[in-house]
């Protein structure tokens, strides 16, 4: 967890275990389950060839973070229900490549506004949606490029685009999508 920080950096050939599996579930008398990852108002962030996996809810929640870099990540989330991948709130200049992403929900989720976001050459599945726009929607989504993506082993939607009252969904292209 970080605040306002900037330059972090998550790099490595080594594995970040959240070891979801021994939270209870929603529902539960003590349904606390943590976040692997969650990032709020910080800037210059890095994720670079770690694995990340097993967190107890969402793995990595990014809250108004400016210029985010992931690249060659593999993530497997798949322990509890709720498992998100990437969870972006309000963040700007993000750059998701050449990752491996495999989770319980949502993939790749715009929460409530977002800009300038670009998705490439991922692998992708989810028991939910490989990427979602908007389930919060009451800012604006703007700038969002997915490109040579595959989806698969998705059972929901590949593709969930979703504006509430007050919010909008502007500039938005997927192509090269399998």
């Amino acid at each position: 967890y970080a605040c306002g920080a900037k330059n972090i950096a998550v790099t490595g050939q080594g594995t970040i275990d959240g070891q979801g599996g021994a939270f209870p579930p929603p529902g539960a008398p003590r349904p606390e389950r943590p976040m692997l990852v969650r990032l709020v108002g910080c800037e210059n962030v890095s994720f670079k060839d770690v694995r990340l996996e097993g967190a107890a809810s969402w793995c990595v929640h990014l809250v108004s973070c400016d210029t985010v870099t992931v690249d060659s990540v593999k993530m497997h989330n798949r322990v509890n229900l709720n498992n998100d991948g990437f969870d972006l709130d309000d963040c700007t200049n993000v750059s998701i490549s050449n990752c491996q992403l495999s989770c319980g929900d949502d993939v790749i989720a715009v929460k409530n506004a977002g800009r300038n976001i670009v998705v490439t050459n991922c692998v992708i599945s989810s028991h939910c949606a490989a990427f979602r726009l908007g389930p919060e929607s009451t800012g604006v989504i703007e700038n969002f490029a997915a490109s040579n993506c595959v989806i698969h082993d998705t059972y929901h939607c590949a593709i969930k685009l979703q504006s509430n009252e007050g919010g909008r969904i502007e500039n938005v292209v997927f192509s090269g999508m399998v």
